[in-house]
């Protein structure tokens, strides 16, 4: 093979190796991609959505019923404290802390309906929507909610009684008659006043949002 020949041939060999690597990158991406997207909306420690990904929910959910109009049913949310978690992390421990955490989350997920959505709002909130859920029917799933909780144990190495621990829940509801601007985060906003106006009235209970 002469020398011209020899080089038209090693050309060809090496596009073929680059071809060759850029598709086993493209795959390899086109692999993880999904995964990354996921993760990007997936709270680590409870595998529950994270504020980025349930937000689109919300929005959903009230396009859906502003969609209705007056024949709609209310979208609710409710958002969840855990009670004196501060102190559960400086007494028992951050991992503790953690088990708590991944256990409210747990609870909150099996205890709502399957087109319900759960987020880990952040630190120790979560946030629950409820879709087609009045006010009323919110707050009977937040009590229910609370007492489940209220119920959880968690063993500890260091004393012989579990951990037990409660929630305060803060509920508000919009109607499809309800004119909010950016619907989405004042719902969520009302919801997280009630459930500070629960903080304040002593723990432990479910509060409903009022604009009083």
């Amino acid at each position: 093979m002469n020398e011209s020949l020899w080089r038209v041939a090693e050309k060809k060999r090496e596009k073929a190796d680059a071809d060759a690597r850029a598709l086993e990158i493209s795959t390899t991406m086109a692999r993880r991609i999904p995964n990354l997207e996921e993760e990007t909306v997936t709270d680590p420690l409870t595998g529950l959505l994270n504020r980025r990904g349930f937000l689109p929910f919300v929005e959903n959910a009230i396009a859906r019923l502003k969609r209705q109009g007056e024949g709609g049913r209310p979208v609710s949310i409710i958002f969840i404290d855990t009670d004196d978690f501060k102190s559960i992390n400086d007494r028992h421990g951050h991992k503790i802390g953690d088990k708590v955490l991944k256990e409210v989350g747990r609870s909150l997920k099996e205890h709502v309906r399957g087109a319900d959505k759960v987020s880990r709002h952040g630190g120790e909130e979560f946030v629950v929507l409820l879709e087609g859920a009045s006010e009323e029917d919110a707050y009977k799933k937040a009590e229910t909610l609370r007492e489940m909780v209220g119920g959880l144990k968690i063993k500890l190495e260091t004393q012989e009684e579990p951990l037990s621990f409660t929630v305060s829940l803060g509920v508000a509801s919009m109607s499809w008659d309800d004119d909010f601007d950016d619907p989405e985060t004042t719902l969520i906003d009302h919801a997280n006043q009630a459930m500070h106006r629960a903080k304040e009235e002593g723990k432990n209970r479910t509060v409903l949002f009022s604009s009083d």
